[in-house]
């Protein structure tokens, strides 16, 4: 096995378009006193009727074409939060047809009508991710701004990911940072993970590893996956923070249980060296199964070494080729090496020398090996 890995991730991408809705604040009101009030047209006693039948609380049945009827009663009254819920409602097709353009309409109109910052955080998500609406990132960026301005975290965020990327507003480190700061300040910890990276790389703040080591720290301990897996790596490289194999195992464990391919590939690699916990080769052969399932491709290829080798699973050399070559296909020069000499030699798959030269070729694009292998041949 390779030793441990010290790359850091420092980035995400933009998170999935998701309508955030309006809570009801009045959970133990009865439902006969409600629907009462609702009936004589009070639009809080119809939001507040919605939310029951959309809950299925206070002994009602959940009902979300009844929640869908009440929420456009109070919303048609110029309720923001029902305008805000119902527009949630469009835009999961929850009680009604499925209709984005209807929920961007609600969002719209909640936004305009009570400058709900709700709503302004999903007119931008619905801007940036075109439902409903043309994409357009710099009025997606707007919405994020009132919204962030009006003090919603994930809007801070948001806009703090656009002005990191340059998408709808000019790229803007210090500014990104600045929202980032915001979001991260009421505990977003998507925020303090991007935060943490930008004092990780000094990007729009001074390079500071033990800053970033804390924001990972604050995010790790709302189980942010990516913070969780940074975390194991400082901890074992002292970075910010004192060296400590203990917490480092106990970062990437946390990391890997959240399916994390790079922690559980991380934690293979701990169990497999004997760093920070007893060696244990079948658990490392275990982890590094569920990051090569996943993808990673320093996962695949580890599993092919453990398959020639025996470490940890049976010795098994055709299985041995199938994860070579699912490493090599996305470039991996080792595994593009490996594979190369199992075709050459027949081993786990037919001999095949055209197959193994294109191999070698692709491999000796990066490893130097390689090169030296081909040079052998030439003279040969």
């Amino acid at each position: 096995m390779k030793s441990i890995g010290t790359s850091l991730i420092v980035a995400l991408s933009l998170m999935a378009a998701m309508p955030i809705r309006a809570g009801a604040q009045d959970p133990a009101s009865s439902f006969d006193a409600r629907a009462a009030q609702a009936v004589r047209d009070d639009p809080q006693a119809q939001f507040v009727l919605g939310s029951m039948y959309y809950k299925g609380s206070s002994g009602t049945r959940r009902d979300h074409a009844m929640a869908a009827y009440w929420y456009r009663k109070a919303a048609e009254q110029g309720h923001v939060k029902a305008q805000v819920n119902l527009g949630g409602l469009y835009f999961d097709g929850e009680g009604v047809a499925q209709d984005y353009a209807e929920a961007a309409r609600w969002f719209r109109k909640a936004a305009e009508d009570g400058a709900a910052a709700l709503a302004e955080l999903n007119l931008g998500v619905m801007y940036e991710h075109g439902r409903g609406v043309a994409p357009d990132p710099a009025e997606a960026a707007r919405w994020y701004g009132r919204a962030a301005e009006h003090g919603d975290a994930q809007a801070q965020h948001r806009l703090g990911l656009m002005y990191f990327k340059g998408e709808g507003v000019k790229r803007d480190h210090v500014q990104a940072a600045r929202w980032y700061r915001a979001a991260a300040a009421q505990g977003n910890p998507s925020a303090q993970f991007h935060l943490g990276s930008m004092y990780l790389q000094g990007q729009g703040v001074p390079k500071e590893p033990s800053e970033a080591f804390r924001l990972f720290r604050g995010a790790g301990g709302l189980g942010h996956e990516n913070a969780q897996y940074n975390l194991g790596l400082m901890y074992l490289n002292g970075i910010g923070v004192q060296k400590d194999l203990d917490e480092s195992v106990r970062w990437f464990r946390a990391a890997a249980e959240q399916k994390s391919a790079l922690g559980q590939y991380n934690l293979a690699l701990m169990y497999a060296n004997g760093t920070g916990v007893a060696k244990n080769s079948e658990e490392a052969a275990r982890l590094t199964s569920l990051a090569a399932h996943q993808g990673l491709a320093m996962a695949q290829h580890n599993l092919g070494i453990a398959y020639i080798s025996g470490a940890g699973v049976e010795k098994d050399s055709a299985a041995a080729v199938h994860w070579f070559q699912k490493a090599a296909q996305q470039g991996h020069a080792r595994a593009q090496f490996n594979l190369a000499m199992m075709y050459a030699r027949g081993e786990g798959v037919a001999r095949n020398d055209a197959l193994a030269f294109e191999w070698m070729q692709k491999a000796a694009n990066q490893l130097p090996e390689a090169r030296q292998y081909l040079d052998r041949t030439r003279k040969e």
